[in-house]
């Protein structure tokens, strides 16, 4: 039974193969630099963001469970999906997580 060696040196007889040894890289072509920016900015006064830490202060469920069925058919799992997480920051302003139903 031929092996992949035997293959290999048969392919070898068939179409000529000339090891190439890899080249080195040429040199890295000049390219001028980045010139520096400032950027300005200034802060909002309406304090619009997110304060950390986040806690959680109630969540919604979809009304209906749903049930996922195991690849084998052993295991029927129920559960309530989350479509809506309702958190307060720091300021004690809501901030709301809408996720998409199925």
């Amino acid at each position: 039974m031929a092996n992949a060696r035997d293959f290999s040196d048969g392919l070898d007889k068939i179409i000529p193969y000339k090891r190439q040894r890899p080249g080195r890289l040429g040199e890295p072509i000049a390219r001028p630099g980045i010139a520096g920016g400032i950027g300005v900015g200034e802060p909002d006064d309406e304090g619009d963001g997110i304060d950390s830490p986040l806690s959680e202060t109630s969540r919604v469920h979809l009304s209906a469970p749903k049930t996922i069925t195991s690849t084998d058919g052993l295991f029927v799992i129920e559960y309530a999906p989350v479509i809506q997480i309702n958190m307060a920051d720091a300021s004690n302003r809501s901030v709301v997580f809408n996720y998409a139903e199925e």
